[in-house]
């Protein structure tokens, strides 16, 4: 089985990685790393990524995207381009940026 193949290329992703803090970030790669050694059934399956289906947008050819936990407090947002996981935003937990 083929695992997913990372796309993190865009630049509001990249701008918002590279905002967040060193713990936060730390983790969200972490878990990339993770990702990239799994396969598109494992990710569907795993409890701590939560993939979920976004009903309400598209991506940019009208894909399903899907919100998938990066780290505890950050979730990214992409689409699944034949073996790609196409990362387009994070978005760190509105509690905690109340705090």
């Amino acid at each position: 089985m083929t695992t997913v193949r990372l796309d993190l290329n865009n630049p509001t992703f990249q701008n918002q990685l590279f905002n967040l803090d060193q713990d936060d970030r730390e983790r969200v790669v972490t878990t990339l790393k993770k990702v990239s050694k799994m396969t598109w059934d494992q990710v569907q399956r795993d409890n701590g990524i939560r993939r979920e289906r976004i009903l309400s947008k598209t991506g940019p050819q009208r894909e399903p995207l899907y919100s998938i936990r990066l780290a505890r407090e950050v979730r990214g947002v992409g689409y699944r381009e034949s073996e790609w996981l196409v990362l387009l935003t994070l978005h760190p937990d509105r509690t905690r940026a109340s705090r």
